[in-house]
């Protein structure tokens, strides 16, 4: 199966607007959001799938305390 790869510019595709690199280096390394791949010495991607599963687990979150609309 392949798996697809996100350039972060692409990352508002998926709701992801206001995080900068720097913030999502330190969720990483806290482990709230998925790692990057490398792809060249300058570039890295995220798997789809992780960013879909993060959303995931943001909505079902909110649901669960009550906060859904």
């Amino acid at each position: 199966m392949a798996r697809k790869l996100v350039l972060p510019d692409r990352l508002p595709d998926y709701g992801i607007e206001l995080l900068t690199e720097r913030h999502r280096r330190r969720l990483e390394h806290q482990g709230n959001f998925p790692k990057r791949v490398q792809i060249t010495g300058r570039t890295h991607a995220y798997v789809e799938d992780e960013i879909l599963a993060l959303a995931e687990v943001r909505i079902a979150e909110r649901d669960a305390a009550g906060e859904a609309p």
